[in-house]
């Protein structure tokens, strides 16, 4: 009896060695990838909107302001990210670790204010960092806290990407109004300050000044640089929540030996959402 005994006990380590949390330390990898993101908050689009409106756009009144707070709820979900990669890489926090998280979740928290839900929701997600490094949380009830924390995060993920939306057709507005402005053909412009033939009752058009020309080509560039910003930042958002949404639906194979499924399902869900991804690797014939 006794060496049966030993045959399973090793039999039974081989199973849980073969489970991993593979798929939670690739979401909270992702999820850090958010930082990448707070570059488009760093230019103050109605700046740019001052110039063709005589007053503040509805946008600049109920959207400038909060981009701070834009950008401290996506430290709040990086600190998460990171929380969740350093939980399966480690079975405990050392004390530096423990300090950077919480401060950083603290930090982060304290500034979220959008709406009541979304109140909720970056407490819920600050309240499960807090417990995670607190070593409240063990592996086998990671998956019930990722599932409770999904609806939660799905808003905030929401919230970000519908802010986002109406950045991008604030600007698109914005480079229409500068084509409706300026005169579709170069060589004129409604400058009437030129006098023809010496004679001052001759009025003509003069050539568009070439400074102006520059001019107004930057403010072009910079706000199609801004909308490659904001449509990157959107697929870092919608990579974000898939994945998160991945890990939800199959909870109940986080850290078994079916997680590999699973994080084959947020490696595919990527590949849909940066399409073109398989170029980036290697040739065969390299």
């Amino acid at each position: 009896m006794k060496q049966y005994r030993i045959l399973i006990v090793p039999c039974i380590l081989f199973i849980f060695s073969c489970a991993s949390l593979d798929s939670v330390k690739s979401t909270g990898k992702i999820t850090q990838s958010l930082s990448n993101s707070k570059e488009v908050y760093d230019n103050k689009l109605c700046d740019i909107d001052f110039v063709f409106n005589d007053q503040d756009s509805d946008y600049c009144e109920k959207y400038t302001l909060n981009d701070s707070i834009r950008i401290k709820t996506i430290d709040l979900l990086t600190v998460y990210g990171k929380t969740l990669e350093q939980f399966v890489e480690q079975s405990r926090f050392s004390a530096g670790d423990q300090i950077s998280l919480l401060m950083g979740s603290a930090n982060a928290a304290n500034w979220t204010r959008f709406s009541g839900d979304q109140i909720e929701g970056s407490q819920k997600i600050s309240n499960s960092i807090f417990s995670i490094i607190n070593n409240k949380v063990k592996q086998k009830t990671l998956r019930n806290l990722i599932l409770d924390n999904n609806e939660a995060f799905q808003k905030i993920i929401n919230s970000l990407s519908n802010d986002l939306v109406l950045r991008k057709e604030f600007y698109t507005r914005i480079a229409q109004s500068i084509e409706t402005y300026m005169n579709s053909d170069t060589q004129l412009d409604a400058d009437r300050r030129e006098v023809l033939d010496n004679e001052t009752n001759t009025i003509g058009f003069a050539k568009r000044n070439r400074l102006d020309n520059i001019n107004i080509r930057i403010i072009q560039n910079n706000i199609e640089a801004e909308l490659i910003k904001i449509e990157s930042a959107l697929k870092r958002f919608k990579a974000v929540g898939h994945a998160h949404d991945i890990l939800a639906k199959n909870y109940t194979d986080i850290g078994t030996k079916e997680d590999f499924k699973v994080l084959e399902l947020i490696i595919n869900d990527l590949k849909n959402i940066y399409e073109g991804m398989e170029k980036l690797k290697p040739s065969e014939n390299n």
